[in-house]
């Protein structure tokens, strides 16, 4: 019987999307959810990151890309790890002020 990842070095790397497109995506997704004057300022701050820090956090993207195939998998558990040590923290803080 196969394990989970016995078949990762057979599988085509991740593909890396597009910046521009994951942007209108994104601006896509949240048109009907706000009014006019929000979704402008939102396209707004999504042009200047998508020209400024955007463009530089793809191009590192591009690179561990490049480098790995699953450039994905590093990323998530990252966030995951972050998002286990925020709860850890908020946790232990509230234990202290309620006496849990």
């Amino acid at each position: 019987m196969a394990t989970t990842f016995s078949n990762d070095d057979n599988l085509p790397p991740l593909p890396l999307p597009d910046l521009h497109d994951t942007l209108s995506l994104y601006l896509e997704t949240i048109r009907p959810h706000v009014n006019d004057e929000e979704y402008e300022k939102t396209a707004e701050i999504v042009r200047e990151f998508e020209h400024g820090q955007g463009k530089v956090l793809h191009e590192e993207l591009k690179e561990r890309a490049n480098s790995m195939g699953n450039w994905v998998s590093i990323l998530l558990i990252s966030i995951l790890l972050l998002y286990l040590l925020y709860v850890h923290t908020y946790v232990q803080g509230v234990s202290k002020i309620v006496d849990i």
